[in-house]
C-alpha cells in the first residue's frame, strides 16, 4: 500500500534526502547562475519512469509524488520514457489507475502528462487510447505531444474534453518529426486551434533536438501557416499553463 512505502525506512530516508535537497535546489542553481539575476525564479517537474515493472513502478510514483508534495518549488509530476514500447505499453492502464489513485492521495500535486506520442503505425492499428486513458483518469494541466490524436478512438469527444476541461497540449514540432517522422500537414497542431483546445508550442529537449524556442515557432508558422493571432494567443498560454500561482 502507499503507507507501507511511506513507513518503509529506505523509502522514507529517501523521501527525506530529496526533499532537502530540492528545498535547496534553487538557492544552488541560483549562485552558479549570477547572470539571471534574483528576479528570476526556478520550478521543477518530477518524472516517473514509465518502462520499468509494475511493481518498480508504483513505489517510484508513491515517493515522487511525496516528495513533489512537500517542496513548493515542483510545480509538478510528469512521466517520462516511450508510452508504445514494453512495460510502459501492456501496464499503461494499470499506470493511469494507479497515478489517479495517488492524485486523490496527494490532491495538491498537479500533473502534466506525456500521451499521445506514437509512432504512425502504432497509432493507425494498436494504440489508440492512450490520450483517452490520460485525461479521463489523470485531468492533468498539460497533455504533452498528443501527435496520435487523430488516430485515437472518438477523436472529437478527446478534442472537445480538452477545451472543456481547459487542458493544454504541448506542441513539439521538431522532436515529433525527429523521433516520430510527424511533419508539416501530418501534424495536427491546426486540429488542435480548430477545436479550441489551448495550444503552447513547445521545444522539448532542445538538448537532443539542437532546437530552440524560436525555431519552434517559425516551424508553425512556415510549416502549418499559423496566423498571428494564432501565434500570439500560442505565447499567452506559455504562461496561462506554465503552473505559475494567480489568475491568466
Amino acid at each position: 500500500t502507499i503507507g507501507d512505502v511511506l513507513k518503509n525506512p529506505a523509502c522514507h530516508q529517501y523521501i527525506q534526502e530529496n526533499v532537502k535537497y530540492f528545498r535547496g535546489l534553487k538557492k544552488e542553481v541560483q549562485s552558479h547562475t549570477p547572470w539571471l539575476g534574483e528576479d528570476v525564479d526556478v520550478s521543477w517537474i518530477l518524472e516517473i519512469r514509465r518502462n520499468q515493472t509494475f511493481d518498480h513502478f508504483w513505489v517510484d510514483a508513491v515517493m515522487v509524488f511525496a516528495i513533489a508534495n512537500r517542496v513548493h518549488d515542483i510545480v509538478a509530476v510528469n512521466m517520462v520514457q516511450p508510452e508504445y514500447t514494453g512495460y510502459a505499453k501492456t501496464d499503461y492502464l494499470k499506470q493511469m489507475q494507479f497515478l489517479n489513485l495517488l492524485s486523490r492521495y496527494y490532491p495538491n500535486v498537479k500533473l502534466v502528462l506525456h500521451a499521445g506520442e506514437v509512432p504512425p503505425q502504432l497509432a493507425k492499428t494498436d494504440i489508440r487510447d492512450h490520450m483517452k486513458m490520460a485525461i479521463d483518469y489523470l485531468h492533468p494541466k498539460r497533455i504533452g505531444h498528443g501527435s496520435d490524436i487523430l488516430f485515437e478512438n472518438d477523436a472529437e469527444k478527446i478534442l472537445a474534453s480538452m477545451e472543456k476541461k481547459n487542458i493544454a497540449v504541448e506542441i513539439n514540432l521538431t522532436s515529433n518529426d525527429q523521433i516520430l517522422g510527424i511533419k508539416g500537414e501530418q501534424h495536427p497542431l491546426k486540429n488542435y486551434l480548430q477545436a479550441q483546445v489551448p495550444v503552447v508550442i513547445s521545444s522539448d529537449d532542445p538538448g537532443v533536438s539542437r532546437n530552440n524556442l524560436s525555431h519552434e515557432y517559425y516551424r508553425a508558422v512556415t510549416e502549418r501557416k499559423l496566423a498571428l493571432n494564432e501565434v500570439i494567443q500560442a505565447n499567452r498560454n506559455s504562461l496561462t499553463y506554465s503552473l505559475l500561482k494567480g489568475q491568466s
